[in-house]
């Protein structure tokens, strides 16, 4: 299905605190190595195995972030909970992509939403113009949540079986045709 992403969407907005985007009660902050062990558990369930992988792949996200300005993994914290686990790397033409985890018991529950808009509107990603994450097909749970926080599908389903979906700031028109970061 061709996507046209040119026309700006009439309903997209900052993020506000309380708007039902970002939810007060979160709390984004740096995942450290001794908080691996409240995400661990969310990596022995069935899905997020199927499409992120085991439990390898938390520390395999701090590597990576390790010493890396442009990259960064945050917990997202409901009260005390962790709920949430976000990965970020930023690109030098001002975008975004992130992976988003939700905890199993967190689940339909609006927290994934809810992380999502606080990662927007996060003061450290301010100068982000695009957020974008790829999902690979048949992932209906991780489409509908892009969806529901005011994403948008800005391509088919490409060689590696993923659909794009981005977010631009309010004035900001996706890129045409939209693609990945170069490098």
């Amino acid at each position: 299905m061709a996507v046209d992403h040119r026309l700006p969407r009439q309903d997209r907005r900052e993020p506000e605190e309380g708007d039902g985007l970002s939810n007060p009660a979160i709390t984004l902050r740096p995942l450290g190595k001794t908080e691996l062990t409240a995400v661990l558990p969310w990596f022995d369930d069935a899905d997020t195995r199927r499409w992120l992988g085991g439990r390898s792949w938390p520390a395999a996200a701090l590597k990576l972030a390790d010493g890396n300005d442009n990259r960064h993994v945050l917990l997202a914290v409901h009260g005390d909970t962790p709920v949430g686990l976000a990965d970020v790397e930023r690109y030098a033409d001002g975008r975004a992509s992130f992976a988003n985890i939700t905890a199993p018991s967190a689940r339909r529950r609006g927290f994934g939403t809810s992380t999502i808009g606080a990662l927007l509107a996060a003061p450290l990603f301010s100068d982000v113009v695009e957020f974008f994450a790829g999902v690979e097909d048949g992932n209906l749970a991780s489409e509908n949540l892009l969806r529901a926080a005011g994403f948008t599908e800005v391509t088919g389903i490409d060689a590696d079986g993923f659909r794009h979906f981005a977010w631009s700031r309010p004035g900001r028109a996706f890129c045409v045709p939209w693609q990945p970061p170069a490098g």
